[in-house]
């Protein structure tokens, strides 16, 4: 066996299994939440108060009222908004001056961490809104408050805030990075962060390889690095039993954030190549993003007007539905100049709980969910021709879609079932103890 996979930990884990028999108070911290861009993160949250957990949420910032509306209350643990650091400096300052009185060491501590983050340019004055949001999140947040632990979540601006208020509050820290950020430069600005943490979760063995290989070789004491495969609600997304042939017009699907490591450009040219070959077909793309009104001026230009529509963000509750109308789910991720790239998207996973086949490009993590002629069909990134070809492949093999749609099926059945997980998890806390 390699070092790589001594050092990993090979079980199927999640947040729950961060606190142990022995705490049950976390303080989970988050740039914005309701947060469009981590979804998942709100099943993950429910499965936690289920078990018991206490939770603390903190939101950086204050999320649009638009993103409000999409998430239902279906929580028990209340959402905290951090003030301003500017009205709420001398609340923060003070917190930093009885510090200093109370426990000296930690306060140097944490000023020196701080000043070593100012090494990293672009952080600049960001960076003192992260110390003086450690400071008003230990003043209103941690002290008497019986925490245990404290978590951050899928940003830069989580992270330092959680690493130094971890390192005054003196609270261990565990943070959860996505793939559109492990990818890009400014990341390894995290790295004082991060080893600071005692756990760090990732989305894919893909990108906790990836985090192991550019950050962690040559650090003595490593933090603990695991995989949460991100299950869905089976009961939700009942199996289609119907496996004949679909007729044409056909229906084809993408539910994504509309940007550029989608690839919803490179399908569009595909679908422009199925409508020369006069195939009937129409196209939706649920979701919204800064690549909407290129796409839609893409679409124009190649033709494809009446084949393609852009409704943009639908409420979850809807998108099985639209999945169950559907012939093919689409997607096209690649790799951007600057390294950013996608992990496994939710909405694949939804797909293919519910018997719709997958075409997509072999990029990233994909891998692991989609494996090509087995649980869906894979085609090189930015290779339209190949891409029709596959999905044309798709809609004329029967055998081939049959065999797909059980074996997808059966795929997120054994691995991202989130029951399954959470009675996994619940085992797991129960019989090993990893309180802190």
């Amino acid at each position: 066996m390699s070092l790589l996979s001594d050092f990993f930990v090979e079980q199927k884990m999640s947040y729950c299994v961060i606190m142990g028999e022995n705490s049950k108070k976390i303080c989970i911290i988050m740039e914005r939440f309701p947060d469009l861009e981590a979804p998942t993160l709100l099943e993950q949250v429910e499965i936690m108060e289920k078990m018991g957990y206490y939770l603390r949420i903190i939101s950086i910032c204050r999320p649009s009222e638009n993103d409000l509306a999409l998430f239902p209350e279906r929580l028990k643990s209340k959402v905290h908004y951090l003030d301003n650091p500017v009205k709420a400096f001398p609340k923060a300052f003070f917190t930093m001056l009885m510090f200093f009185l109370i426990s000296p060491v930690r306060s140097v501590r944490t000023l020196g961490a701080f000043l070593h983050l100012h090494k990293n340019p672009f952080r600049s004055l960001r960076l003192i809104k992260n110390y003086m949001h450690a400071m008003l999140l230990v003043n209103q947040h941690i002290i008497d408050r019986g925490i245990d632990h404290i978590h951050s979540h899928c940003s830069p601006d989580a992270a330092i805030t959680s690493y130094l208020t971890s390192s005054l509050s003196g609270m261990p820290l565990s943070y959860t990075a996505l793939p559109g950020e492990i990818f890009i430069k400014k990341f390894r600005g995290l790295k004082p962060a991060l080893c600071a943490s005692q756990y760090i979760f990732t989305l894919s063995n893909y990108d906790r390889k990836a985090i192991y290989e550019m950050m962690l070789t040559n650090i003595k004491n490593k933090p603990a690095l695991l995989s949460i495969f991100n299950g869905i609600d089976l009961q939700l997304f009942d199996f289609i039993k119907d496996f004949t042939l679909p007729e044409p017009p056909y229906h084809f699907i993408t539910v994504a954030t509309l940007t550029r490591k989608k690839g919803i450009d490179t399908i569009l040219r595909a679908m422009q190549r199925l409508k020369e070959e006069g195939i009937e077909f129409s196209y939706n793309v649920v979701g919204e993003g800064p690549a909407r009104k290129p796409l839609e001026a893409m679409a124009a230009d190649l033709g494809l007007s009446d084949n393609v529509s852009f409704p943009g963000i639908i409420p979850r509750y809807e998108i099985p539905k639209l999945l169950e109308a559907a012939d093919l789910f689409l997607l096209a991720p690649r790799i951007l100049e600057n390294g950013e790239r996608d992990s496994i998207p939710t909405c694949m996973k939804e797909a293919m709980a519910i018997g719709l086949p997958t075409v997509c490009t072999d990029c990233g993590a994909v891998s692991e969910l989609v494996e090509n002629l087995e649980t869906g069909l894979l085609a090189p990134p930015d290779q339209p021709e190949a891409f029709a070809e596959a999905c044309k492949t798709l809609l004329h093999d029967s055998d081939l879609r049959i065999q797909i749609l059980l074996k997808a099926r059966l795929r997120i059945e054994g691995s991202y079932d989130i029951a399954k997980q959470a009675q996994w998890f619940s085992k797991f806390v129960s019989s090993h103890s990893m309180s802190f």
